[in-house]
């Protein structure tokens, strides 16, 4: 809530839990979004028509039983159950063309995110956070980012070590021959 007291005002307010849902969306459309690509890219592109239409059908069916309910909530449910949709589809298509694995993907991020989240608010019982909007906002970014990036780089400090090795590999030498 510090953000929207701070830089939308506090008009915005009771968007929160609909700007809250919505942040899921945000996060995760580029996983959908890239593996309709990789599906495009192999000469599937009905496999994303038909993706896109079941999603349609559940954000039509999610829209009429949560948006009368919830309001704008309900409308943002709707979306993110969508998006799941469309990830679960996208993802099961694509293991025909990569080899991996959910788990390896998703365990340590979202623990890391559990965690880091669950240290935020709780860093919220401090003395002296509450009060002030940015002091607020600021301590509780400084949590999350600190803990979210330890976490992973802790249970994911190979994986890491080799993916940079690897784009090193790929990036120009800033070594140039002489002329």
């Amino acid at each position: 809530p510090e953000f929207i007291r701070l830089v939308l005002t506090e008009k915005w307010l009771p968007m929160l839990t609909a700007f809250r849902l919505m942040l899921i969306f945000t996060l995760l459309d580029p996983l959908k979004l890239t593996t309709a690509s990789l599906i495009g890219y192999m000469g599937y592109p009905e496999r994303i028509v038909r993706t896109r239409l079941a999603q349609l059908v559940v954000l039509g069916a999610g829209l009429f039983a949560l948006g009368p309910r919830w309001g704008i909530a309900g409308v943002a449910v709707a979306v993110d159950i969508m998006l799941f949709v469309g990830i679960a589809l996208f993802f099961w298509q694509v293991r025909e063309f990569v080899d991996y694995s959910v788990w390896a993907m998703f365990a340590m991020p979202t623990l890391a995110l559990l965690l880091a989240g669950g240290l935020a608010r709780a860093a919220l019982l401090l003395p002296g956070v509450m009060g002030s909007d940015w002091r607020t906002g600021l301590v509780k970014t400084a949590v999350f980012t600190l803990t979210y990036t330890v976490i992973l780089f802790l249970t994911e400090r190979q994986q890491m070590t080799r993916m940079i090795t690897q784009l090193r590999q790929h990036l120009p030498s800033s070594k140039r021959p002489l002329d």
